[in-house]
């Protein structure tokens, strides 16, 4: 059994997932134990589509980048410098998503 075959659709209200996924969600400590898992796999499920979407956009960032790098063989020490620090912080930001 999957985790995702469980999970509902997107529609265009706000249904217990999403509720029960927030950050700051309390539950009262007399909440049923079935709740409190619920919510927990809510904000999983959550997380991991957040982390997804990083990583996602990380790589595109990262793709874009080298599509856009000048094809020339010789560029100047500073340029060179500028464009390899740029790639090593979106290498960095797709690592850290």
């Amino acid at each position: 059994m999957n985790i995702d075959d469980e999970i509902p659709s997107e529609s265009g209200e706000i249904g217990s997932d999403e509720l029960l996924s927030e950050d700051n969600l309390r539950l009262p400590e007399s909440a049923n134990i079935l709740v409190r898992v619920h919510a927990v796999r809510a904000w999983l499920v959550r997380r991991r589509d957040e982390a997804a979407t990083q990583v996602g956009e990380a790589a595109l960032h990262l793709q874009q980048m080298a599509l856009e790098e000048p094809q020339e063989p010789r560029m100047r020490r500073r340029a060179q410098q500028l464009l390899t620090e740029r790639r090593e912080r979106a290498q960095q930001a797709l690592v850290n998503a």
